[in-house]
C-alpha cells in the first residue's frame, strides 16, 4: 500500500476517532480521504462504518478500491450497498452507501446501530446528506456511534462549532495549476459550446495532455461533444447516468488524446489522472428558490467548486484552468445547501420513518437549518395528502408513502392504489422516477417499423412507455437499453415491495381514475388561449392550468403509427419540473396520462358553483335548488339545475335571507348589527380593550350561525328566531367594558347606509383615520349634495366611485 498525503494525519486521527466522537477532516482531491478514513475508522471503532457517497458510481469504486487496499474480495470486509445493487456479508464492517440507502437503512425495522458514520463529500450539501449528519449528531444512528465528516473544500471552522467537533486539517499533492479568464462578465450559457470548442483548441495547441470540460448537464454534453467532434481528439461523455460498465471503460488510460466533456460528477467523485487542462464553463444546474417554488436553473457555481475543479488539471503535472468568465466576477464562497433551495415533503417524510417526527425536524441539530417557510409548506401539503395529522406526526398514510424508496408524489400514487391497479402504478411510477426517454432518437428503418407494431392503438406517452416497459427489445425497438432495464427493475422492485402477485394489467379507465384520486393536484387542462399561439407549439409548449399553477406542455403524438390520435387537452401531468428563467419560473410538464373531461368529474374534481337559487314548492313540500356549474381551472365541465345539499345548500339559504326571500326582515337589522359590531370593535381597541373581531362580512356571518345551529335543510329555518342571527351591540359593548350607549350612538352618527334626497350611499368609516367613504349603491350616479350630509362627528367625507375619488368635507 502506497503512501498518501492523508497520511500524516493517521497517529491524530486514532487517538481521537472513538465512541461519540466528532470529527471534521479537510483535506484537497487526491490527498485520500475517501480510502483511508474508513479502515481508519473501522480499526479504531471494532464495529460497522457507514461510509455516505452522494453517488452510486463513487460508491461503487471505492469499495472496490478499499476492499484492494486490504487485500480482501468486495462483499466481505468492505463491501457497498447502492440501489438495485448490493455486496455485502456478515463479515462486512466497512459498508459504501448512497445517502438514500443510508436513511432507508435508518428507517428499516430495528434501526441501524452503527460504531461509526464518514460523511464524504459534505460540501456538496444534497437534502439527504444534511439530514444524515442531522440525524447522526442526534444519535439516530446509535448513542455511541462516531460521526466523522470529510471534503476538500469545507468552511471547517463554522461546521466543526455546529457539531461540537474537532477539526483535523490534511495536506494534499499537487502540481501548479495556471488560471486563465477567458469572458465577460459573470458565467453564462448562450453560445456555450463554440465558446467551449474555441477554448479547447486554444489549450491543445499549447499542450499535449487530456482535456476536462465541466458543462452543467447532458443536454449540455451532447451540443459540446457536438461542436468538439472535429479537433482529432477522442470526446468522452462523462455524467451520473452512465452504467458502471462504460464508465470504467471511459476512465481507463489510452494512447490516443481525450477531451473529457462532464457534468460536476468529475469535481470530486471520479479522478481522471491524465488530465492537464480544465475548460470550467462556471456552471451547474441546481435547483433554487424562485417566485416561492423550488425550480430547476443553471446558475453559476460557488467559489469552492471552481477551485475544486481547478484542482484537477494538476494531478500529474503542472496544468492549465481556462474559466469562461471574467476575473472581475466574484463567485458566491460556497454552494447553499439543498435545504435551503428545494421543496421539504421528501425530507419530513424520510425523517419521520427514521424517527422523527415531521412537526420536529425543524429541532433536529443542523448545519444550516431549513428555511421556516419551507417546512410550514412541506407540513400543509403532507396534511393535505393525508400524509400528517394535525399535530404533525405522521399518519399510516405517511408512512406508507416513507416506506416506499420513490418521491412523495409517486408515493401517494402507490400508496393509495386500489389492489387491481397496483401492479400498473408500479410501472407508471417507474417511468416517472427514471424520468428518462425509452426512445431512441434515430430508429432504424426495421426498428421505426418495429414501433408501428408495438405502438399500434397506444394513445398518449404513459400507454408507449408501458408498452415499451412490458414487451419492448431495445435492439428491435430502437429503445434505450439501460435505461428500459432500469425502469423494469425499479417497477419489480416496487411490485416486490408493495407484495403485488401476478401480472394482471389494470384497465385505462381503472389506472386514470386511481391517480386522479390519489393526486388531484395532477389534473390539468389545456388552455383555451393555445390555439392562437399554434405556430409556437413545438418550440414552447403549449400552457396547461389545473387552477393553481400553470404548465407548458409539448403536444405528444405517438410515434411511427398511422393516424395517430390527436394531441390530448386534458390529463394527469405525471412530470412537473420548474425552470428558471432570468428570474422567473417556468413550469414544464412531461409524461401526460390522457383523460376526459367526464374522467375529472368521475374522480370529484372541480368547483362548484350555484347560480339563481329559489324556493320550489311542489306536493306541499319546499326545497331550494339552483343550476349548479362544476368548473376546473376554468373550464366548465357540467351544468344543469339540482335539488341543492350540504355546502351548497347552506351558501344557497344565506343568499335567500339576504335577499329578503327567507326569513323576510332579518337581513337589514342584521347588517345594521354587524355595522355597530365594527365600529365597536374598532372603538374597543384604540382604548385597549378586549373584543372578538366581527366576521369578514354578511355572508361568513350567516354561514357561521346557520352552522353553529345545526340548520341542515330548509325546514330547519322556521325554527329561528330573528336575535338567533341579529348580533346584539348593546350586550357586545357591555362585556368589552364600553359605555353600552356606544351601541346605539355610533351607528347613528356614522350609519351603514345614508339615504338623502337624490340618491343612496353605502358608508366606509374608519374611526382610526376619522374618515367617512360614500359608495354609491341602487342607481345613484352622482355624488351628494354638500349641504345635506349629515355632521358624521366632524369626520372628513369622501365620495368613491370606480378610480374616482372627490373629496367633500
Amino acid at each position: 500500500m502506497g503512501t498518501m498525503p492523508i497520511d500524516a494525519l493517521r497517529e491524530r486521527f486514532d487517538a481521537r476517532c472513538e465512541a461519540g466522537a466528532r470529527l471534521v477532516v479537510s483535506a484537497p482531491t487526491g490527498s485520500g480521504k475517501s480510502t483511508r478514513l474508513p479502515l481508519w475508522m473501522a480499526d479504531a471503532l471494532g464495529g460497522l462504518v457507514l461510509v455516505v457517497e452522494p453517488r452510486r458510481v463513487a460508491a461503487r469504486a471505492l469499495a472496490g478500491f478499499v476492499a484492494s487496499l486490504d487485500g480482501s474480495a468486495v462483499g466481505e470486509r468492505v463491501g457497498y450497498r447502492v440501489r438495485f445493487d448490493a455486496a455485502t456479508s456478515d463479515a462486512t464492517q466497512i459498508l459504501f452507501v448512497t445517502p438514500g440507502m443510508a436513511l432507508s437503512m435508518l428507517a428499516g425495522d430495528g434501526g441501524l446501530n452503527v460504531a461509526g458514520v464518514l460523511v464524504d463529500e459534505f460540501h456538496e450539501r444534497s437534502w439527504e446528506i444534511d439530514l444524515i449528519t442531522a440525524l447522526a449528531h442526534a444519535g439516530r444512528f446509535g448513542e455511541a456511534a462516531a460521526l466523522v465528516v470529510c471534503s476538500a473544500t469545507l468552511e471547517v471552522e463554522a461546521l466543526a462549532a455546529r457539531l461540537g467537533a474537532e477539526h483535523l486539517e490534511g495536506t494534499g499533492r499537487s502540481y501548479d495549476v495556471a488560471v486563465e479568464f477567458d469572458g465577460d462578465g459573470g458565467p453564462r450559457s448562450d453560445d456555450l459550446a463554440p465558446r467551449v470548442a474555441a477554448a479547447v483548441a486554444q489549450a491543445t495547441r499549447r499542450d499535449d495532455g487530456d482535456v476536462l470540460v465541466f458543462v452543467p448537464g447532458k443536454r449540455e454534453i451532447s451540443d459540446c461533444s457536438s461542436a468538439l467532434a472535429g479537433t482529432g481528439m477522442r470526446v468522452v461523455p462523462l455524467h451520473g447516468g452512465l452504467p458502471p460498465g462504460a464508465m470504467a471503460e471511459a476512465l481507463r488510460p489510452a494512447k490516443e488524446r481525450r477531451v473529457f466533456v462532464s457534468t460536476n460528477v468529475a469535481e470530486t467523485s471520479l479522478t481522471i489522472p491524465s488530465i492537464t487542462v480544465v475548460i470550467d464553463t462556471g456552471l451547474v444546474r441546481r435547483r433554487v428558490h424562485r417566485g416561492g417554488k423550488a425550480v430547476l436553473a443553471v446558475v453559476p457555481i460557488s467559489g469552492a467548486s471552481a477551485e475544486q475543479r481547478r484542482g484537477r488539471a494538476g494531478r500529474v503535472q503542472d496544468g492549465t484552468c481556462i474559466r469562461l468568465w471574467s476575473s472581475a466576477f466574484a463567485l458566491e464562497p460556497a454552494t447553499p445547501p439543498e435545504l435551503e433551495r428545494c421543496e421539504l415533503d421528501d425530507v419530513l417524510l424520510r425523517a419521520g420513518m427514521c424517527g422523527v417526527q415531521p412537526a420536529d425536524v425543524a429541532a433536529l441539530p443542523w448545519v444550516t437549518a431549513p428555511p421556516g417557510f419551507a417546512l410550514e409548506g412541506a407540513l400543509a401539503r403532507l396534511r393535505s395528502a393525508g400524509a400528517v395529522d394535525v399535530e404533525g406526526r405522521l399518519t399510516d398514510v405517511g408512512r406508507a408513502q416513507a416506506r416506499l424508496p420513490v418521491s412523495s408524489v409517486s408515493a401517494r400514487l402507490l400508496a393509495d392504489a386500489p389492489a387491481a391497479v397496483r401492479g400498473t402504478m408500479c410501472e407508471v411510477v417507474a417511468l416517472v422516477e427514471v424520468g428518462r426517454d425509452l426512445l431512441e432518437a434515430n430508429p432504424s428503418g426495421s426498428q421505426a417499423e418495429a414501433r408501428a407494431v408495438l405502438f399500434d392503438g397506444a394513445v398518449d406517452e404513459v400507454d408507449v412507455g408501458l408498452r415499451c416497459l412490458r414487451t419492448g427489445r431495445a435492439r428491435v425497438h430502437g429503445l434505450r437499453g439501460r435505461t428500459l432495464e432500469e425502469c423494469r427493475r425499479l417497477a419489480a422492485s416496487l411490485r416486490r415491495t408493495l407484495g403485488v402477485e401476478g401480472d394482471a394489467v389494470a384497465s385505462r379507465a381503472d389506472l386514470v381514475q386511481a391517480v386522479l384520486r390519489a393526486a388531484p393536484d395532477l389534473a390539468f387542462l389545456r388552455r383555451a388561449r393555445a390555439d392562437k399561439k399554434a405556430s409556437r407549439r413545438a418550440e414552447m409548449g403549449e400552457p396547461w392550468g389545473n387552477g393553481v399553477v400553470e404548465l407548458m406542455v409539448r403536444p405528444y403524438q405517438v410515434p411511427h403509427v398511422q393516424d395517430p390520435p390527436r394531441p390530448a387537452r386534458a390529463g394527469a401531468v405525471l412530470e412537473r419540473e420548474w425552470l428558471g428563467m432570468g428570474q422567473r419560473a417556468r413550469g414544464v410538464g412531461r409524461l401526460v396520462l390522457r383523460c376526459k373531461t367526464a374522467d375529472l368529474l368521475a374522480a370529484g374534481l372541480g368547483e362548484v358553483e350555484v347560480e339563481a337559487p329559489k324556493v320550489v314548492r311542489s306536493n306541499r313540500k319546499a326545497r331550494v335548488v339552483g343550476r349548479c356549474v362544476k368548473t376546473f381551472a376554468g373550464v366548465e365541465l357540467d351544468a344543469g339545475e339540482m335539488p341543492l345539499e350540504g355546502a351548497a345548500l347552506r351558501d344557497a339559504l344565506v343568499a335567500l335571507i339576504l335577499r329578503g326571500t327567507l326569513l323576510k326582515g332579518v337581513a337589514a337589522p342584521m347588517l345594521d348589527g354587524l355595522h355597530a359590531w365594527s365600529l365597536l370593535h374598532e372603538a374597543a381597541s384604540r382604548t385597549r380593550l378586549s373584543m372578538p373581531p366581527p366576521p369578514e362580512d354578511a355572508h361568513t356571518h350567516l354561514a357561521s350561525r346557520l352552522d353553529t345551529l345545526g340548520v341542515a335543510e330548509l325546514g330547519d329555518l322556521e325554527l329561528l328566531e330573528a336575535d338567533d342571527v341579529i348580533p346584539d351591540p348593546v350586550s357586545m359593548a357591555i362585556e368589552a367594558g364600553l359605555d353600552p350607549r356606544d351601541a346605539t350612538s355610533l351607528p347613528k352618527e356614522l350609519p351603514r347606509r345614508l339615504e338623502i334626497p337624490g340618491g343612496r350611499y353605502a358608508c366606509v368609516v374608519s374611526l382610526a383615520a376619522r374618515s367617512v367613504e360614500l359608495h354609491p349603491v341602487e342607481g345613484t350616479k352622482k355624488e351628494p349634495a354638500v349641504g345635506l350630509l349629515p355632521r358624521f362627528r366632524g369626520f372628513s367625507v369622501t365620495f368613491v366611485k370606480a378610480s374616482r375619488r372627490q373629496r367633500l368635507r
